[in-house]
């Protein structure tokens, strides 16, 4: 089974936090920005070059979809504050790409009732990926990725534990 890791960092801006930034490899990229819950809309920042396609509230948390235009590797946001340039990151659904995959969380369970629920879902379920985004704390558990490391399970064959370095609430 392969673990990997990822660690996302935050970008702060008046009265939230921009959570992630991902794009589309390409011209005219199609970019999604993920908003910690607490932003309302009318405090979001302006972003240049950006033509917005999709706005929708998950978890509370806004996402914002649209186009850049040209192919850039970073955005500006653009407040009353001032201009913060952020990074886009490129996408990696291909990880999961035609696998039954699955989104899930971990708020602080312990690390021998994650590798149980993979297991179960894998055995039951047929998992083969999962996306675990760890709300444990701002920092990787390294016990956890020893764990699934060395965890047999039959079927699943790939995870990914994700880390925020801001809680998520």
């Amino acid at each position: 089974m392969e673990v990997l890791t990822r660690q996302l960092h935050a970008t702060a801006v008046p009265k939230g936090h921009l959570l992630h930034s991902g794009t589309d490899a390409g011209p005219d990229q199609q970019v999604r920005l993920f908003f910690k819950s607490g932003l309302a809309k009318d405090q979001l920042p302006v972003i240049k070059n950006f033509t917005q396609t999709n706005f929708r509230s998950i978890g509370g948390g806004l996402m914002i979809s649209g186009n850049v235009t040209g192919n850039q590797n970073e955005i500006t946001l653009q407040t009353s504050e001032g201009a913060t340039k952020v990074s886009l990151a490129v996408h990696e659904r291909h990880l999961f790409k035609g696998m039954n995959s699955s989104v899930s969380f971990r708020n602080g369970e312990p690390v021998d009732d994650v590798i149980d629920w993979l297991r179960y879902h894998a055995e039951h379920h047929e998992l083969q990926a999962v996306l675990l985004i760890d709300r444990s704390g701002p920092v990787a558990d390294a016990k956890l990725m020893l764990a699934v490391a060395k965890a047999e399970i039959d079927g699943l064959e790939r995870v990914v534990l994700l880390n925020f370095d801001v809680p998520l609430g």
